[in-house]
């Protein structure tokens, strides 16, 4: 007795079934765009990066998604607290600041807290390159409304970290709720004192040096280079550095 064999799906069946699958994808990025246009829409956006390439990068294409130039809905790109603080200074309106961890002239996280005590609507997100337990802590603790690892701004955490703040509330992405709940590293990551000594290190400061701008003693600025230089495994100030910079703990600046 003869058998007849499975039936299989023709080429032509298979392109049409994954042209249909590539566009829902795309349908779905779509809405996903929009939905996240039309919340940014309630903002005046400050974009907060150290890289200037990146960052007018960045507030171009949002001014060609919005269709509208930074003078009306997107306030520009600070490099620096500084000029951060001089873009929003006449803002009346509810403000959204998207910031890396350190900016030119720093760790973000004081001007952070001045945000927080601004008597207008402000929100924060805080995009970093990696998710440390210390840094994401921090960047919280100083008062950011959202944080996020900047390879999932695009997969959908920025929409999340929109509509969690359109509510009130806090959001978190899952990189870094993993590195929250994750002690097992915790002792060799580095403090946010160290990460601030190591933002000095990366600008060519001695150790005397850093002692006079942090107001501490000259041993206490050389222990603490040299634990840095203990937990990140390195045994001078320049692999420090870089490593500092694999790590996320510090960003190149391109001026």
């Amino acid at each position: 007795m003869s058998t007849q064999a499975e039936k299989q799906p023709d080429s032509g069946m298979l392109s049409m079934l994954q042209g249909l699958s590539d566009a829902s994808e795309h349908i779905g990025l779509l809405e996903r765009t929009r939905e996240v246009l039309e919340r940014l829409s309630h903002y005046q956006v400050l974009v907060c990066n150290p890289n200037r390439t990146f960052g007018h990068l960045l507030i171009t294409q949002l001014s060609a998604l919005t269709r509208q130039g930074p003078a009306q809905q997107l306030l520009g790109v600070a490099h620096s607290s500084d000029e951060g603080r001089s873009l929003i200074g006449r803002v009346t309106g509810r403000l959204l600041v998207i910031t890396t961890v350190s900016l030119s002239d720093g760790p973000v996280h004081d001007w952070l807290r001045e945000l927080a005590q601004r008597p207008t609507p402000t929100d924060v997100l805080v995009v970093m390159d990696s998710a440390h337990r210390t840094t994401v802590q921090s960047v919280l603790e100083a008062g950011a409304n959202a944080v996020a690892v900047q390879a999932n701004i695009g997969q959908g955490a920025l929409l999340q970290a929109l509509q969690a703040m359109e509510q009130g509330d806090r959001y978190i992405d899952g990189d870094c709720r993993a590195a929250l709940a994750d002690q097992s590293t915790a002792s060799d990551e580095l403090s946010v004192r160290e990460v601030e000594i190591l933002q000095l290190v990366a600008e060519g400061l001695s150790n005397k040096e850093i002692a006079q701008q942090l107001v501490i003693a000259d041993v206490t600025a050389r222990d603490h280079v040299q634990k840095i230089l203990r937990k990140l495994g390195v045994d001078n100030r320049t692999a420090a550095v870089l490593a500092g910079v694999r790590q996320g703990y510090l960003h190149w600046t391109n001026t």
